[in-house]
């Protein structure tokens, strides 16, 4: 889930189809795509050349709202 620019939850997203977009991992965090890249799997993060349309780059990734939806998700059986 993302915000835009006047902090309000959207279902934009960074890119057209979805890929090609990626969040950093946090502090603390393991960084899979450097790994897998530094060994010589350079074709792991490949869809962020293939991506349809352009980015959206004004949009910030929510850890609040991306919570609430996973735990909405997790109710249904």
């Amino acid at each position: 889930m993302y915000k835009d620019e006047r902090k309000r939850t959207t279902n934009l997203k960074p890119s057209l189809s979805g890929y090609g977009v990626f969040e950093k991992p946090l502090k603390g965090e393991l960084h899979q795509t450097k790994i897998y890249k530094e060994h010589n799997f350079w074709q792991y993060d490949l869809t962020k050349y293939k991506s349809f349309g352009p980015f959206s780059k004004n949009l910030k990734f929510s850890k609040t709202e991306t919570k609430k939806l996973i735990l909405l998700i997790l109710k249904n059986d």
